[in-house]
């Protein structure tokens, strides 16, 4: 304790806002994934520091399968054609396709 302190409870710091990483999902991008939650982050602007990491895997590079083509064709109806929509990982389908289980790979690249 310095002088005058002695016995005295510490300085408490300053509190620390809190953050919260976001990813968006398959598909997507962080301007969209922005749009999508902007009414919590306008309720939580205050108090929230909101992190958004985008992929590095372009989704027309690594979602040839159906459902990748109609995702890409839906958030470019919504989100503007000129999106560059991406992946943080390529999902792997087991043998019951879309019902599970699901595979993540390259995420090391994503």
């Amino acid at each position: 304790a310095g002088p005058g302190r002695r016995g005295a409870e510490p300085m408490p710091s300053e509190a620390r806002r809190l953050r919260v990483a976001c990813l968006h999902g398959g598909t997507g991008n962080a301007h969209i994934f922005g749009q999508q939650l902007k009414p919590l982050l306008e309720q939580l602007e205050e108090s929230v520091d909101f992190v958004f990491v985008e992929g590095s895997l372009k989704s027309e590079d690594v979602r040839f399968d159906e459902r990748g083509r109609r995702n890409r064709e839906t958030m470019r109806i919504f989100f503007g054609k000129e999106q560059v929509l991406l992946e943080h990982a390529v999902t792997t389908y087991g043998d019951r396709g879309e019902e599970g289980p699901y595979y993540y790979d390259r995420l090391d690249e994503g």
